[in-house]
């Protein structure tokens, strides 16, 4: 099995943790660690939460990309 991470920062958290709980409810996914943490960013006053799921891969997660057809450039 391979693992696969997925974070969010802000706003972005809750669609993270909806999406591991998505992968890990159809069984494409076991949730391994969840971490939080506070990003300081440098010059300025604000903090932002940054969350990041390490899932791993069961062996039907390819079967998230069945059918999945890449749009060629021209």
């Amino acid at each position: 099995h391979r693992d696969v991470q997925i974070e969010g920062m802000g706003e972005c958290i809750s669609l993270v943790c909806k999406l591991g709980q998505i992968l890990s409810k159809n069984g494409l996914a076991n949730i391994s660690s969840i971490r939080e943490e506070n990003i300081e960013h440098e010059g300025r006053r604000e903090i932002n939460p940054k969350i990041t799921i390490l899932l791993k891969a069961s062996n039907n997660f390819d079967k998230l990309t069945e059918g999945l057809v890449l749009k060629q450039d021209n």
